[in-house]
């Protein structure tokens, strides 16, 4: 604003405004400044200032301020944005007020307290400013009071005003106060009083005070009547009244302000004498505060004084104001409005003068009207006169033609161009012709007026007939000036206005309406504020967050995407604590360091992609403890206590910084996010932040975005960089989180950048990150499940086919199908199968195998049709009906029965067919065809072991075709075979296989291109004689019109695609058990292993032969999912396989031996350390060993080499009866110990009893509940024991701590407990007890071999001693896995749970000849650590991810070449890892595209070791339409594959005599063809062909055919935020599913092979629904032999199974069950759960359609405050037609109308209803718009008016107003009269009231709402006390998450009270006694509502006959009707 002189900030509390604005007053009297601005504001945004208020008793509990009342309890806070301007009277355009004066003191101390009023100081500041002011009390007319409703402060005040007003009056004195009316707004109060006594002062009427019913006793000056409160609307008599204003504040300070009327009175309501029509100009932020403005002059009648105000205001450019808009108004009414945005670049105005005779006086009369023309024409009179010529004024009043036009003309545009001078426009150019030319003179200062005009009189001589130019100023004859001028000032000039019309007077007259109320303001921006629903609640704080995507601050949340899944992020949770903390304080979250302190984060929570979650944060006020809870269940604990910034000692990190020009040391953005991406998190947005992070894993740099949630986010991001692994892990805890704000913004501010990036450190041996001013400590971390690809990927091999062969018939049907769409190059498959009498009914139908068969082809969908007039079995995705065939049915392929012996008959099957058409027969199969049939060509002839199945099409006649030559030795051929496609040719190419040729691959991308279709392709791969079309060998094969012709084995044929069947089971050497699915017990497999007795084995190991391995308890954790794979094995490589941790059999020597393995003991072979194993004695078998390894040694470990257990201690046992527990039975029981034990049934009590009659049977208790925790106090004296070995969870671990003495000590051997990270009873420190985690597998993991042994020692002692004996046991074979594990699950076993591998020899057989044992096992792909194994492209993202994989399956030698070598810290730390592994990696840069590179390549790996596989995955892209392909774009693709490939063959044959493996990475778009991809599918066919000729010669070979590869390589980079894209059908198969086909399609025996996943075709399964999946997950195979409300708990889930089901409810079905109430949960309950779920997402979606719809309508009526429209119609603006006005029905909208008014042939303007303030009878409407409408009528012109429904009763209102004002016109009534509409709503609805509001809300809301979810409702509608309530309730069934929800409650209500009104006045309304005379048109519909009148009884209305036509239709549709149209057209243009 650019404003100079004091400026102050003033807080005084309540009395802030009134010393504001006596200081603006002191200055300006002071002469400091001529303006002043006094401005305050009170926002009660947050509640702490209330709750203080409130604690002081100074507020109103019932909410009103009760002024002067006997029943005042204190104030209303309230809010206020007051703003007063002061002038100096000599400068001001309008005055209010004056002000006398403004006097302030102040109480000073007071005993009573600061916030006591002081009626002593307050009477003092009275009385002396009167004085001062010379102003006797006797003067004042009122006073406005402080007042505000206390107890206090009310009599003081009223004291003060008595004692030094009202005592010295005769008069009453009028007193009142705002506060009453407006709450106390505080700081702004005084203003506020002011503005009430100024509105006063203006209107001449005080406001009333209300909430007064009894005058306070102790008021004594209005008791006695000295002064009254103003109750009512009271008269201000004085034309110079005097008024008071006091104010006082909280502490003390006291205003008064003493203010009188300005006494200029306005005259005749400021009507202009002059009939002068005013231009106004105006401009706002918005379109809307534009034409609020202009609407408003526009209805009131004109005020010069007002009109003059804003043309003061505006005359200057506003700064962010970007609208503009005028409007030309007169004494009659508006003329004009308009408003547009202003242009981005202002316009050049070029005025053009020339030849202007023929309108000049036109225009010269109109401006005669305008002062400033008047008084330069004077001045060019004179000169006239004095030349004897006629004045200016005589000219242009002249009717007669003279040569002194020519002169008027010239004179008229010289004045005008002074005019534009006036107006302060002044043109970017002038240029004139002829007469022109003497204006251009003047305008550009050339000549002076004088000389101008003398020029003109002397061409005024000649005689012009004609004028060249248009002159703007006048268009049909009717002068633009003031239109013109409003039209510049809209393209950004700025006319001034003000100039050329009569002067006004300033200042304006007193009651001259207030421009403010009219501005407007862009409200677009939203703030945030603080959100206080519940501020106070007992001894906690509580809050409640509404987290939601339709709220703009929540949008980051969507980047926080993990899975899949859009996860709630843990550092949200803390932020909201911290939120709620700080609000606790009443601070804001920026300036409060706060401390968390062991934050868990129990639950992960998805955020929903509609609605809301609710989550409630509470915080306890004592501890700092917190919990956020969801729906009831807990997400998140710990706590969080405030700190001082000063206390805070952050860990000091080494200043390093991150070096990003060294890129072998740092990871970028891109590498980071792609590791992230392939561990399956998928962030984006603010969650993805780092920078740069350096390959150490110790420093980062992460963005600042001003988000702590997502910076904190991207901490813990870093920490998971720094765990070598490839699991999905979720944030479980936290130890400790510092966060100090202020420290923060330090580090942020001495960035100095414009983009922040903070360095982040990160310290892998503390567990801790440090970033600005953020310090996270003890991070914990768990795996999380991965959710299963949705869809499986579809695996098959490419071979070759012979056209006439035996097949299965699934494969016949296969390859048939693939020769119709590859040579038809169709993407929809239509097919109908006949089954008729020549049917086999025993035979399957052909198109259930088509439509398996196109399941798996992308892209193309299937339309195929049983026809059959027979009943029979049908087929999901198969349509069965009987269809009459007809040349239209246009079948792609016509199936049938026996068609070739119907010879008769067989070219009617041609009929129905395509262009393209095929015929599948299927006949006997003895049944030969003859070999020439009439019309027939024969495509395929395949026999089946039933039937013969024959596919033919009709014979067509070939063009002779153009033959090439293919070669891929050279591109020669490449410009002939584009120059023959440009030129439409068919073309055949053709090549031979004395080289590996990829004409196949070509040929398939050049068909999918434009014209391809013209390209043949034949290959001959065998001898064949040389190409000839017209050679016998080809010529019939070539009639065959064949896309592809391979010639191989002696036959003709096509390569085709089958699927790869199941690899048959192999006897492997070596064979281990394995879950595939961590969580799925079914899906257990057999694996072939990597063990051989060829290989040796690390230093310390030695292979045992497994006879028996059992099962543990750890091993059920692992395979069930409970524990995760980091807990048992943190090392990456042993993650695989966790189950199996001890066997017993035999060594290669023939020991018996039994012993501990790391992992894989449910193997054949293990590989173990010679420290764990035992030889075992003769005297037990084998099985007996089995059972004690594992068990004994724990035991041993735990309570002695840990607990070091003397003999005679108590211990209590749990699950004595399990494995662990019997042995240490037998242990304790040999050290004599006090025993306790708990069993978990009868039958394991009843053993016990048995076994070990030493346990008293009061000494066993329960392990099912804590019921035993009573039992050790009970049997102990409350003793408790010395030692517990415990293996129960939660409730029961605490209730076993309980159980333990004084410095007793707690074994842990279950790992639940300890991987939860579960709360220990600190019961524990104060007995002074001891709790150990007893992990074995850690121990022998980490330990040295001594420690190992001497435990071993001790198991053999123990043998030795007698106490370590075998234990019971329950076998199981080794095809029963599954069952063991299951069976232990179920906790019923006694002893061991052991799995037989072998049958046991006999025990005292010395033979050491031991056979290898071979079991039945999957293959699966094994590295040997003795060779290398080489990678081409091996640093690429394929190519790493492989070498990854590599070395998971074994190898230790890798070979990576790559010809740029290292590029990135990526490639620096994978290579780092694998190092770590013990890998030897080289990586190589020779260029495998010549030959003797290839061979130093291959001699350089065979230096490491033997070569066992070669990988060659490089690719160069170079894609481009096959015309746009150059012979350079050719070889560069051929070179890394095709010719690498070559050499690569050559040099293995040569130096790899043992190779295993030979692949190369291939495409499908070789296979299927893509376009684009010529020279890439060439390519790749080369490499296919070399697999085939090494595989036919027995070398090792498999080309692999990918679709496109997700997570890493060529079609992730193109990826956005790695987002699901679907090319061709496919869609990105992950690098994960890609590994895991790997394994398979290595071990098949094919050459070429493919792997795509086709988009939405195969689903993982055959479960469909959660049902299915839980009965699976069950073990019930038939849902129907169950009962559906038995609970799961009862069908046999245990606790394992239930969070199996669990998580897959919540994975695959976004179904949320607690763990609760799982046990509970039935098939029935969980069918209505998935019921409910799917009609809540129909309805959801039906109320988001309505929504959408209504907001469409309520935007037609919204769209603008104008209240007509011009709405679109046949005619342009510019064209001369009829002009009809539309009254639209009773909802106000043009929409329902489009289709009429679009249709109409003349110009149609569209009259608007008020629906913001809806009138209540129809002569109000009628009032209302007729002016809008008589303005817009030309003279002497008759009127159209089109009414529809509603708007017909308005149009005849209407006409029957303009009738009365003598205009006349056509009215036309389209289905609705008075009479006609009212009878209707009597009958449809009724008279009663509430029945119409309910008909209306039905009407309205039906459109969203479902109408029976209306009706379930309908009784509380009913309930509702009236409409607004019942509109209230029908919003509340809205679903809040729905889409424009807000918009609709804010805009929805004023519809139905609009429609409500209107429907009431239509039931009220009466005809006027006098009839229209008017035409009257009556269109009714032919389907009415009501029978009336043939006419509607219109005759009651109009003088005339109603002309009437009926349209069919009913009310609505009847607009849509044509008839309707063209019958109105006729009446419009006639």
């Amino acid at each position: 604003m650019r404003l100079k002189g004091p400026s102050f900030t003033v807080d005084t509390a309540c009395s802030s405004s009134g010393n504001a604005f006596h200081l603006a007053f002191q200055a300006m009297r002071r002469g400091e400044c001529e303006n002043a601005i006094v401005a305050s504001c009170n926002l009660t945004m947050h509640p702490a200032a209330t709750m203080q208020f409130y604690g002081l008793s100074l507020l109103s509990y019932d909410g009103l301020c009760k002024v002067f009342d006997e029943n005042a309890n204190g104030y209303v806070r309230s809010e206020a944005c007051a703003c007063l301007f002061l002038q100096k009277a000599k400068n001001t355009n309008r005055i209010y007020a004056k002000v006398i004066n403004v006097k302030g003191n102040n109480d000073g101390f007071k005993d009573e307290g600061i916030t006591y009023p002081s009626s002593e100081m307050q009477e003092k500041l009275i009385a002396e400013i009167y004085r001062e002011s010379n102003i006797s009390p006797s003067s004042l007319s009122y006073i406005e009071a402080h007042c505000t409703g206390t107890r206090v402060g009310d009599p003081e005040e009223v004291r003060a005003i008595d004692e030094a007003l009202a005592k010295n009056r005769e008069q009453q004195l009028l007193i009142g106060s705002v506060k009453s009316n407006t709450g106390h707004t505080e700081p702004p109060s005084a203003l506020c009083s002011i503005i009430k006594v100024v509105i006063a002062l203006e209107t001449g009427f005080i406001p009333p005070n209300i909430n007064l019913e009894t005058i306070r006793r102790g008021l004594e000056g209005i008791e006695q009547n000295r002064m009254k409160v103003v109750t009512d609307t009271t008269e201000l008599l004085e034309d110079d009244a005097i008024v008071g204003v006091n104010n006082f504040g909280f502490g003390g300070s006291n205003i008064h302000v003493i203010l009188q009327r300005f006494n200029k009175l306005k005259i005749d309501g400021g009507l202009p004498k002059d009939d002068v029509p005013r231009l106004i100009c105006v401009s706002g932020r918005t379109k809307e505060a534009v034409l609020k403005i202009l609407n408003y002059v526009s209805s009131k009648s004109l005020d010069a004084e007002y009109v003059g105000l804003p043309n003061q205001l505006y005359k200057k450019n506003i700064s962010n104001h970007s609208y503009r808009g005028f409007a030309i108004v007169s004494k009659r009414g508006v003329l004009s409005i308009s408003s547009k945005r202003l242009p981005i670049k202002q316009p050049r105005l070029h005025i053009f003068f020339g030849q202007f005779v023929k309108n000049f006086k036109l225009l010269g009369s109109y401006l005669l009207q305008f002062l400033p023309f008047r008084n330069v024409i004077s001045r060019v009179n004179k000169m006239l006169v004095v030349n004897k010529i006629k004045t200016l004024e005589e000219i242009f009043k002249s009717k007669i033609n003279t040569n002194e036009d020519i002169l008027g003309s010239i004179c008229l545009q010289l004045i005008m161009a002074d005019i534009f001078k006036v107006l302060g426009l002044f043109p970017s150019s002038v240029s004139g012709d002829t007469f022109g030319k003497i204006v251009y003179a003047y305008s550009n200062d050339i000549m002076q007026m004088e000389e101008a005009v003398m020029e003109a009189i002397k061409l005024s001589k000649p005689k012009f007939d004609s004028e060249t130019n248009k002159f703007l100023l006048i268009e049909n004859g009717t002068v633009n000036f003031l239109n013109l001028v409003g039209r510049l000032y809209m393209e950004g000039y700025l006319p001034q206005v003000h100039k050329i019309f009569p002067k006004i007077e300033f200042p304006v007259s007193r009651n001259t309406s207030i421009i403010s109320p009219s501005i407007q303001w862009n409200h677009s921006t939203s703030w945030d504020t603080f959100k206080f629903e519940k501020f106070a609640s007992t001894g906690a704080e509580q809050m409640d967050y509404d987290i939601s995507y339709f709220y703009e601050e929540c949008q980051f949340l969507k980047g926080h995407v993990i899975d899949g899944r859009n996860i709630f992020p843990a550092t949200e949770y803390v932020k909201l604590v911290w939120e709620t903390f700080s609000n606790s304080q009443t601070l804001t979250t920026n300036i409060t360091p706060v401390i968390f302190e062991n934050c868990k984060f129990l639950r992960a929570l998805t955020m929903p992609h509609t609605g809301y979650l609710l989550l409630h944060v509470m915080l306890q006020k004592g501890t700092g403890n917190f919990e956020i809870l969801h729906n009831d269940s807990l997400l998140a604990s710990g706590r969080i206590t405030s700190c001082s910034h000063s206390d805070q000692q952050q860990v000091n990190f080494s200043s390093s910084a991150v070096r990003e020009d060294d890129k072998l040391r740092i990871l970028t953005q891109e590498e980071i996010y792609q590791e992230f991406h392939l561990r399956g998190y998928n962030y984006s947005g603010l969650f993805k932040a780092i920078k740069a992070f350096n390959v150490d894993a110790s420093l980062g740099l992460i963005k600042w975005d001003d988000n702590w949630s997502t910076f904190m986010d991207n901490m813990l991001q870093l920490q998971l960089l720094q765990t070598d692994t490839r699991l999905l892990y979720v944030p479980t805890g936290i130890k400790k989180i510092i966060i100090d704000p202020i420290k923060h913004k330090h580090v942020v501010e001495s960035q100095n950048e414009q983009e922040c990036f903070l360095p982040a450190y990160v310290s892998k041996n503390s567990n801790m990150i440090m970033s600005g001013g953020i310090e996270i400590h003890g991070i914990r971390v768990k795996s999380a499940f991965r959710k299963k690809g949705r869809l499986e990927p579809v695996l098959e091999k490419h071979v070759f086919v012979p056209n006439n062969t035996t097949l299965e018939l699934e494969e016949v049907v296969r390859v048939n199908t693939q020769i119709i769409l590859e040579n038809t190059l169709e993407y929809h498959f239509k097919a109908v199968e006949i089954i008729n009498e020549f049917t086999d009914i025993n035979s399957e139908h052909i198109l259930c195998f088509v439509n398996k068969a196109l399941a798996d082809i992308p892209v193309v969908a299937p339309d195929l049709t049983v026809s059959s007039k027979a009943a029979i079995n049908e087929t999901p995705g198969i349509k069965y009906e009987t269809i009459t065939l007809t040349p239209e049915s246009n079948i792609l392929l016509y199936i049938g029965s026996k068609i070739l012996q119907q010879s008769i008959t067989l070219k009617q099957f041609f009929v129905p067919l395509s262009e393209n058409g095929f015929v599948l027969t299927r006949e006997e199969i003895s049944f030969r065809p003859e070999k020439c049939i009439d019309g027939v060509e024969i495509l395929t002839d395949y026999s089946t072991p039933n039937e013969r199945i024959i596919l033919f099409r009709k014979k067509v006649t070939t063009v002779k075709p153009k033959c090439i030559e293919v070669s891929s030795t050279n591109f020669e051929w490449l410009p002939e075979l584009q120059n023959s496609l440009s030129q439409r040719n068919n073309v055949i190419t053709y090549a031979t296989n004395q080289q590996p040729e990829g004409i196949l691959g070509l040929i398939n991308c050049i068909r999918r291109e434009k014209d391809g279709n013209l390209v043949k392709c034949f290959f001959m791969m065998d001898d064949a004689p040389g190409f000839d079309f017209q050679h016998w060998f080809y010529a019939e094969q070539i009639s065959k019109n064949l896309a592809t012709n391979i010639f191989k084995n002696g036959s003709w044929g096509t390569y085709r695609h089958l699927r790869l069947e199941e690899i048959p089971k192999i006897n492997s050497e070596h064979s281990y058990a394995y879950f595939k699915h961590r969580g799925n017990m079914s899906s257990f497999e057999w694996l072939e292993g990597p063990l051989n007795r060829e290989v040796p084995l690390p230093e310390g190991q030695i292979l045992g032969l497994t006879y028996y391995s059992p099962v543990n308890f750890k091993d059920i954790m692992a395979a069930s999912g409970r524990v995760n794979p980091e807990i048992l094995q943190p090392h990456r490589l042993a993650q695989e396989v966790l189950t199996g941790f001890e066997f017993s059999g035999k060594d290669l020597r023939g020991r018996r031996i039994a012993g501990i393995t790391n992992s894989q003991g449910i193997s054949s072979d293990v590989s173990v350390d010679s420290s764990t194993i035992w030889q075992v004695p003769n005297a037990w078998t084998l099985e007996d060993a089995a059972t004690v390894s594992a068990v004994y040694i724990t035991v041993l470990y735990a309570l002695l080499l840990v607990g070091n257990m003397r003999p005679g201690c108590s211990i209590l046992i749990h699950c004595a009866t399990g494995g662990i527990g019997l042995a240490a039975l037998n242990v304790c029981l040999h050290y004599k110990c006090d025993i306790y034990a708990t069993v978990g049934s009868e039958k394991k009590r009843a053993y016990l009893n048995k076994h070990y009659p030493q346990i008293p049977n009061n000494h066993i208790g329960n392990s099912r509940d804590t019921s035993f925790e009573q039992m050790i106090k009970r049997e102990t004296e409350s003793r408790g024991v010395d030692f517990v070995l415990n293996s129960l969870s939660e409730d029961k671990l605490q209730a076993s701590i309980k159980c333990l003495a004084r410095k007793g000590q707690l074994m842990e051997l279950g790992k639940y407990d300890l991987a939860n990270d579960s709360y220990l009873n600190l019961l524990l420190m104060e007995k002074e007890a001891i709790y150990h985690g007893i992990v074995l597998d850690a121990f022998f993991r980490n330990s040295v071999i001594e420690t190992k042994s001497k435990l071993t020692e001790c198991l053999l002692e123990g043998i030795k001693a007698g106490f370590v004996k075998p234990l019971p046991r329950v076998c199981f074979n080794a095809n029963q896995v599954e069952e063991s594990y299951k069976y232990m699950m179920s906790g019923q076993h006694i002893g061991r749970i052991l799995v037989k591998l072998r049958n046991e020899e006999d025990i005292d057989n010395d033979d050491t000849g031991i056979e290898k044992f071979q079991i039945s096992s999957k293959p699966r792909f094994n590295c040997d650590v003795r060779y290398t194994y080489v990678i081409v492209g091996g640093l690429g993202g394929i190519g790493l991810e492989l070498a990854d994989w590599l070395v998971l399956r074994g190898a230790r030698k890798l070979v990576l070449t790559s010809r740029s070598g290292l590029q990135s810290g990526y490639h620096q730390q994978r290579i780092n890892i694998w190092k770590s592994y013990g890998v030897q990696v080289k990586v190589c840069t020779n260029d495998v595209t010549t030959e003797q590179k290839c061979e130093d390549l291959v001699k350089e790996a065979n230096e490491l070791g033997e070569i066992d596989a070669i990988f060659n995955l490089a690719v160069v892209l170079q894609d481009a339409l096959f015309q746009d392909q150059t012979k350079e774009n050719f070889l560069a693709s051929f070179t890394p594959k095709a010719h690498a490939t070559v050499f690569l063959d050559k040099v293995s044959r040569k130096l790899c005599p043992n190779l295993r493996y030979f692949v190369v990475f291939s495409s499908v778009s070789c296979g299927l063809g893509n376009a684009g991809q010529s020279n890439y599918g060439m390519a790749n066919s080369v490499m296919e062909r070399i697999c085939e000729n090494r595989k036919r010669e027995g070398l090792p070979a498999v080309a692999i055919q990918w679709g496109a590869v997700g997570d890493v390589g060529l079609v992730a980079k193109m990826q956005k935020e790695h987002k699901e894209l679907v090319i061709g059908g496919t869609l990105q198969q992950k690098i994960s599913s890609c590994f895991e086909v790997l394994d398979v399609l290595l071990k098949h025996n094919y050459p070429v092979v493919s792997s795509m996943v086709v988009a939405e075709k195969h689903h993982k399964g055959d479960i469909l629904s959660a049902v299915d999946a839980i009965a699976h997950i069950i073990g019930i195979k038939d849902i129907k032999t169950v009962s559906p409300y038995a609970t799961f708990a009862e069908l046999g889930m245990d606790s394992m199974m239930g969070t199996e089901i669990i998580q897959l409810l919540e994975n695959d079905f976004e179904i949320y069950v607690t763990p609760k109430d799982i046990r509970s949960l039935t098939f029935a309950k969980l069918a209505e759960i998935e019921a409910e779920k799917l009609t809540k997402n129909e309805i959801f979606k039906k109320i988001q359609q309505g929504i959408n719809l209504l907001i469409h309508f309520i935007s037609d009526i919204e769209s603008s405050d104008l209240p007509v429209v011009q709405l679109t119609s046949q005619v342009q603006s510019s064209e001369e037609a009829p002009t009809v006005f539309v009254l639209p029905g009773v909802e106000g909208a043009f929409k329902p109308l489009e289709v009429l008014t679009s249709s109409l042939k003349a110009h149609v303007v569209g009259i608007r209803y008020n629906n913001k303030h809806p009138e209540n009878s129809v002569e109000q409407i009628a009032k209302n718009i007729i002016s809008h409408i008589e303005c817009r009528l030309a003279k002497n012109i008759s009127f159209f008016v089109i009414g529809y429904s509603f708007g017909t009763t308005v149009a005849l209102e209407l006409v029957s107003l303009l009738e009365n004002r003598g205009i006349f016109g056509t009215v036309i009534l389209i289905d609705g009269s008075p009479t006609y509409l009212s009878s209707g709503l009597r009958k449809n609805i009724g008279g009663e009231e509430t029945e119409l509001q309910m008909a209306i809300l039905y009407k309205v809301f039906s459109i969203v709402i479902p109408y029976d979810v209306l009706s379930e409702h309908q009784g509380a509608l009913l309930k509702a006390k009236d409409l607004e309530q019942r509109i209230d309730v029908a919003l509340d069934l809205i679903p809040p998450e729905t889409t424009n929800k807000q918009k609709l409650d804010k805009q929805d209500k004023q519809i139905p009270v609009a429609i409500y009104k209107r429907l009431k006045a239509i039931m009220n309304y009466t005809f006027g006694e006098k009839k229209i005379k008017s035409l009257v048109h009556l269109f009714k519909a032919k389907y009415s509502m009501v029978d009336d009148d043939d006419d509607y009884q219109l005759s009651k209305v109009s003088e005339n006959l109603a002309q009437v036509v009926t349209i069919n239709g009913d009310h609505v549709t009847i607009l849509n009707n044509t008839d309707l149209v063209k019958g109105i057209n006729n009446i419009v243009i006639l």
